[in-house]
């Protein structure tokens, strides 16, 4: 006679890897295909007002780095949180405090419902995120 805990116990395992796989399979889908344009174009905008922005592609987050006369204005990193019944992606920004030498570093939400998930955010959506957060935390000289 097999162990039925043994049994119950594998089953719950395997399904909780593959609950695993498939949230990190939709979180790299959602910034391959979601985030990265948006920041190739907020990038691609911040270059023609003269400044430098690099993007970095971690898989599962990714980040713009925004420089003006080699200092840094913001860093902007979209990543996630995984709930049991969704992906929530969210921000982290980093910026300098009103011209000073202190990094101050703020975590924000897309939206204010606490419902939202990755299928819900869109490109556009983070660009208008990314322009805010800049316009608002950035003081140009």
């Amino acid at each position: 006679m097999s162990d039925w805990r043994t049994k119950l116990g594998g089953y719950f395992e395997q399904t909780e890897k593959t609950k695993q796989e498939k949230d990190g399979a939709e979180l790299t889908r959602f910034v391959a295909d979601v985030v990265i344009p948006a920041l190739e174009e907020v990038s691609e905008e911040m270059k023609r007002h003269g400044r430098d922005a690099t993007i970095r592609n971690a898989g599962t987050s990714a980040t713009i780095v925004v420089t003006h006369n080699g200092e840094e204005e913001l860093t902007y990193r979209v990543q996630a949180r995984i709930f049991p019944h969704r992906v929530c992606p969210y921000v982290e920004i980093r910026f300098r405090e009103r011209k000073g030498r202190r990094l101050i570093r703020v975590e924000s939400m897309f939206r204010y419902d606490i419902e939202y998930s990755i299928s819900d955010i869109t490109k556009d959506e983070i660009i208008q995120h990314v322009v805010d957060n800049y316009v608002r935390r950035v003081e140009t000289d």
